[in-house]
């Protein structure tokens, strides 16, 4: 039928009483289906090999205690580890996120299903990398095997990481930009401030300053961080830092750059050269202080607040971008305050002049009805206050007056002015 088939053949010679050849014998064996099967399996074996080898992600055969039976190349190089020695590894060398007690139930209980979960390996050099494992076990030849597929997520976590970080500031800034509008007053604003960076870093020293550029002194308005912290840094240098005044002569703030900048002369440059070298040395040894930095808070170019943060060892900033924004919404938080006292106290003086004018004076709505009258006339006309407002104009004037003012409101509203002359009537009847 045109088959081909594959033989083992297996030959011998016969041979007379003299020894010579007289036949030649053989057998032959049907192995075509065998080799036909090796040739699967090697070609399976090869496939399999190429697969791990080629993997984009570390792959790892575990034997059931959790010593090595295979791995590719891939995974030797996330561990940053040689591969010919890989087989000499268990798998608690580099699993750093559970610990041995959990790692030991997990491969107890993983099976065909599988898990898939995360985790974290210690690379041969001691650093740490996050990934991601896909398990199944299998049976071969009555030992357990678990077949792991890693994946390197640390890239993907720092971006979720870095996600939630922006998210989490949109939110800060979204809030803190509705609370800065029911500010209303000065100490207020400090304590606002304070409060809401030590809430963005909470494991950093605060210190919020007023300034008066033109007297070129700061004064510490509020102070937050570990409180007995502030109470140690207080009986160091003998005095409360609230309500302090410092010269700014020497300010690193003085150029108005509203970025976030690191001090680089430490805590005696931070406290404006006002304590002592030796005992800002001191406090940066007691209390472990790497970095410190400050911004400022700039109104009309020019400084009017500033903060300062200062870290210690193991802590940093992280959030620069967010912080600069914090302080332009203090910026324009600070404009509104000191417009709206300005406005207030203008509003104050004005009442103050109308209230004790030595002529009498009033304010009617577009009625003709009092909204407001000041001391004189209510003296001159012997009422209070009471028995005028919400009253109209016409019934405090003699009844043919009255009758003119009805005439002559309308031309003063059209016009915006006009001369008028009334008779008004006192409460007595005079």
């Amino acid at each position: 039928d045109g088959n081909r088939l594959i033989l083992n053949c297996r030959t011998w010679i016969v041979r007379d009483k003299g020894g010579n050849p007289i036949a030649l014998c053989g057998i032959s064996t049907d192995i075509t289906e065998k080799k036909q099967t090796e040739a699967k399996l090697f070609n399976e074996a090869t496939r399999r090999k190429i697969l791990m080898e080629q993997s984009k992600d570390g792959i790892v055969v575990l034997r059931h205690d959790g010593t090595v039976a295979e791995a590719n190349r891939k995974f030797a190089k996330m561990l940053i580890h040689p591969f010919e020695s890989m087989c000499q590894l268990t798998v608690f060398d580099w699993e750093f996120l559970h610990s041995k007690e959990q790692t030991w139930e997990m491969l107890k209980s993983v099976d065909e299903q599988g898990h898939h979960f995360e985790s974290q390996h210690r690379r041969s050099d001691g650093s740490i990398y996050d990934v991601e494992i896909s398990t199944n076990a299998s049976w071969f030849k009555d030992e357990k095997l678990i077949f792991c597929v890693c994946r390197d997520i640390t890239e993907r976590k720092k971006a979720e990481k870095e996600l939630i970080r922006q998210n989490e500031n949109i939110a800060f800034l979204s809030e803190t930009a509705m609370s800065f509008v029911h500010i209303n007053s000065l100490s207020e604003y400090y304590f606002f401030i304070g409060e809401n960076i030590h809430k963005l870093i909470p494991g950093c020293f605060l210190m919020v300053n007023s300034v008066n550029a033109k007297e070129k002194y700061l004064t510490t308005e509020a102070v937050y961080g570990q409180p007995t912290i502030i109470k140690k840094i207080t009986e160091l240098i003998g005095f409360s830092m609230v309500g302090k005044k410092h010269s700014i002569e020497k300010s690193i703030l003085t150029n108005n750059d509203k970025r976030l900048l690191k001090v680089h002369g430490g805590l005696f440059e931070f406290t404006l050269q006002n304590i002592p070298e030796i005992l800002c040395k001191t406090i940066e040894k007691i209390f472990d202080i790497k970095n410190i930095y400050g911004i400022a808070i700039v109104s009309n170019n020019e400084i009017v607040s500033s903060m300062g943060i200062i870290f210690p060892h193991g802590l940093d900033i992280e959030n620069t971008e967010t912080i600069e924004a914090f302080a332009k919404q203090a910026s324009i938080a600070y404009q509104r305050i000191m417009s709206e006292t300005a406005m207030r106290e203008s509003e104050e003086r004005f009442k103050m002049l109308f209230e004790k004018a030595p002529i009498g004076y009033q304010s009617l709505d577009e009625n003709g009805f009092f909204i407001e009258v000041n001391e004189t006339w209510l003296s001159l006309l012997g009422y209070e206050k009471q028995e005028v407002i919400g009253k109209w104009f016409g019934s405090f004037l003699t009844p043919e007056h009255a009758d003119g003012f009805k005439v002559r409101f309308p031309i003063f509203k059209a016009q915006g002015w006009i001369h008028s002359e009334f008779n008004m009537v006192r409460k007595d009847g005079s």
